[in-house]
């Protein structure tokens, strides 16, 4: 079979190594906080191999946890946007707030929370 000739002059960036394992493991000794991040993430690992959790009811826990935080965010910033969005001269009952601010909520974490 003959060659291909080989490109001497490609336009692709070269790959970066990944640094070695010794370097990651001095630089998590180095943070005495990083070893209770690293404990706390393994807690859903240990529970799923060591003691039969399901599996997928786990990630359901950090999908939902992560889309009520989502949820709580919005509704924290919603006050303050219908406060700078009203006009200064209409007086809104707080009736028609309420409405307005929920419409809203729902509609922001529907937008935002879409790619969730």
């Amino acid at each position: 079979m003959a060659k291909l000739p080989e490109k001497t002059g490609s336009t692709a960036p070269r790959q970066i190594a990944p640094p070695p394992l010794s370097q990651h493991l001095r630089e998590l000794a180095s943070r005495p906080h990083a070893w209770g991040v690293l404990a706390r993430n393994l807690i859903p690992v240990v529970g799923i191999y060591g003691f039969g959790w399901s599996a997928a009811l786990a990630v359901f826990n950090y999908w939902f946890d992560g889309l009520t935080a989502l949820a709580a965010i919005v509704a924290a910033l919603i006050p303050r946007a219908l406060r700078e969005t009203q006009p200064k001269s209409v007086g809104a009952t707080w009736v028609a707030n309420l409405v307005r601010g929920v419409v809203t909520w729902i509609f922001l974490v529907g937008i935002v929370g879409l790619p969730y």
